[in-house]
C-alpha cells in the first residue's frame, strides 16, 4: 500500500491489514515483483509528482517518531527512517527502467509548488491542471508507447 496521509491513519491502515495476516513489503520488494517475477508487465505508465533530478531528503521530524510510535508500532517509526532511502532507490530503478523503454514516465519539469496537505482549492487545481497539461503535451508519446 502506498497511502497519503496522516501517520495516524496510515497506522490504523497497518494494524488492520497485519490482524488481517498480511505484512509489509520488503524495501524495493513491490518493484520487484513487478518488474522482475511477473513477466506480464510488458508496458507501464508511471506518473511521478516529483521532477528527474528530485532525491528525497530524510525527514527532520525523525526524532519525534520515537515517541509516538513504540512498541508494535515500531515498524512504522522504521519504515519512515529509510523511506527517503526506499523512495531515491526506487526512483533509480525507475530510470533505468525508462532508459530500457520498460516503463514511460510522466513527471513535471520543474518542482510543483503546493504542500503535502495542500487544502486551496486553486493551487489544487493548478496542479491538477499542469498534470493535464503535460499528458496531454505527450500523449502521442504514450500513444505509441502503449500501442
Amino acid at each position: 500500500i502506498n497511502a497519503h496521509g496522516s501517520l495516524r491513519g496510515l497506522d490504523r491502515i497497518f494494524r488492520l491489514l497485519e490482524q488481517l495476516g498480511f505484512r509489509k513489503a520488503k524495501k524495493g520488494e513491490f518493484t520487484y515483483r513487478a518488474f522482475m517475477l511477473s513477466g506480464n508487465v510488458d508496458r507501464c505508465l508511471v506518473i511521478l509528482t516529483q521532477p528527474y533530478d528530485y532525491i528525497k531528503k530524510k525527514n527532520s521530524m525523525l526524532p519525534l517518531f520515537g515517541l509516538f510510535y513504540k512498541g508494535k508500532r515500531k515498524g512504522i517509526r522504521d519504515a519512515m527512517s529509510i523511506r527517503h532511502e526506499v523512495y531515491n532507490s526506487q526512483t533509480e530503478r525507475l530510470k533505468t527502467l525508462e532508459k530500457e523503454g520498460r516503463v514511460f514516465v510522466l513527471r513535471p519539469a520543474s518542482p510543483l509548488e503546493i504542500g503535502k496537505t495542500e487544502k486551496d482549492p486553486s493551487r489544487l487545481q493548478a496542479v491538477y491542471d499542469e498534470g493535464r497539461r503535460l499528458a496531454l503535451e505527450k500523449l502521442d508519446e504514450i500513444k505509441a508507447y502503449i500501442s
